[in-house]
């Protein structure tokens, strides 16, 4: 009897098509021409891992089937083929069907039941399309005299494609801000600087503007192979921006602070990248800045030890009249509300990591942020107020009682911190780090 129900369960296996891998998962069906009786490959994602989840034979058609055994995450799975080819498809919450050909990928590819994956692959097809396009004008735009009429025609003819690019992503996105295509999506763009300015101010324009668009407290940016490879291009603009080997250090401890910054009250996400970053700086050589990385807690931009940074005991908020006439009595300078585009005001922590930060941050970033014309106002101790300062800065040392009075601080705040005033004396914003003060909104259309 035994043996009767082996030999039952092994003939209804044997009835089942080639290509097929029976499980409790939604499936995932794909045609492929060009690929009939080879091994397919099913991978997902996680941090920088890429994980083997199931493999099958097409069959003579080229089609196949994964059925994966038991609950995946949802996020970017990788199909494999044909000498480690592949296509990356949004899955694991919805059934996917799809056909294409391998010898034109993406051009020939359609989906059935699954809209996400339909209009990835417009946006990447519209991408790829446009990429070639703008590479093409700026080998040419290269070539030209500066100023000359072609030049400029060049220029705009770049700018443009740049706009059609933004728009085309508005589009697609519409009313879809939330989905998981919007994270493929949105980690996928990158801040566009003029292309005839020089090189040394296009890498300064990139890396100020990197980190705005992505949301890093998003933990299912993990489920995809882009957060690494962003990270990677980011922390690959140092070298570039610190080209002596004795700077390079110090853009790579500026880089992996605002990577951490950007992760803001997720801690899982930091501790992620933190975990990347020291084991990338090992692997570089840079132990002693590993062990720096290492040694900074949970939050960003916290120099105390437990989990209160000074935003939270800040009692003004975004919207709020901020007391400039009250403090201006204590300032080295007249602040002329009014008369300025803005005021940036900074409560500075000396010893802390991230008081060096900030300032390494406004030096660097400043003239390439919406803050750009505000003026910088530094509130400190009279202790400190011997200390120089840039010209352009103003420095106000009001003692703890108008101190407590202007912002609602009980004592002198444990971290940095930065308020954006408008020159109407308004409160527009208060962050711990220049990251988090710089971060738009709505990070996919603003990148």
């Amino acid at each position: 009897m035994q043996r009767r129900i082996h030999s039952t369960l092994l003939f209804l296996l044997l009835l089942l098509p080639s290509g097929i891998i029976a499980g409790n998962g939604p499936a995932l069906r794909g045609c492929i021409k060009g690929c009939e009786n080879s091994l397919i490959h099913l991978h997902r994602f996680y941090g920088d891992r890429e994980i083997r989840v199931d493999s099958v034979y097409a069959g003579e058609d080229g089609c196949f089937i994964f059925y994966p055994a038991g609950t995946l995450p949802a996020g970017q799975y990788r199909v494999i083929f044909s000498k480690n080819r592949f296509l990356d498809l949004i899955y694991g919450s919805e059934e996917i069907s799809f056909t294409t050909t391998l010898n034109h990928l993406i051009d020939s590819i359609s989906f059935s039941g699954s809209a996400e994956n339909e209009l990835y692959y417009r946006y990447l097809k519209f991408r790829m399309n446009s990429t070639y396009r703008i590479k093409h004008l700026k080998r040419m735009l290269a070539a030209l005299p500066a100023n000359s009429e072609h030049q400029k025609n060049i220029r705009h003819e770049i700018m443009s494609f740049t706009e059609q690019e933004e728009e085309f992503t508005r589009s697609l996105l519409a009313g879809r801000e939330d989905s998981f295509l919007a994270r493929m999506v949105g980690i996928d763009r990158e801040p566009q600087p003029d292309p005839i300015a020089p090189k040394s101010y296009r890498d300064r324009y990139i890396f100020s503007r990197y980190l705005t668009g992505t949301d890093y407290s998003d933990s299912l940016l993990l489920y995809t192979n882009a957060l690494s490879a962003e990270m990677i291009s980011y922390l690959s603009l140092v070298p570039h921006l610190w080209p002596h080997p004795d700077s390079v250090i110090n853009g790579f401890r500026l880089a992996a602070c605002n990577l951490l910054a950007a992760t803001g009250p997720s801690e899982r996400m930091f501790n992620f990248i933190k975990e990347y970053l020291i084991n990338g700086f090992k692997r570089l050589g840079y132990r002693q800045l590993a062990s720096e990385m290492d040694s900074i807690g949970f939050p960003a931009g916290s120099c105390s030890a437990g989990p209160e940074i000074a935003a939270a005991t800040l009692k003004l908020q975004a919207g709020d009249k901020f007391p400039l006439r009250k403090m201006e009595k204590s300032c080295s300078k007249p602040l002329n509300p009014g008369n300025e585009a803005g005021y940036l005001i900074v409560f500075p922590r000396q010893g802390c990591i991230w008081d060096s930060i900030l300032w390494a941050n406004i030096r660097l970033s400043l003239g390439f942020s919406a803050y750009s014309g505000y003026r910088i106002i530094v509130i400190r101790p009279e202790s400190e107020s011997g200390q120089e300062l840039h010209d352009n800065f103003i420095a106000c040392t009001p003692d703890e009682k108008e101190l407590r009075k202007i912002t609602g601080f009980s004592g002198s705040p444990e971290s940095p911190l930065l308020i954006a005033v408008s020159s109407k004396g308004i409160t527009e914003r208060t962050a711990s780090t220049w990251t988090e003060l710089t971060r738009k909104r709505d990070w996919i259309t603003n990148r």
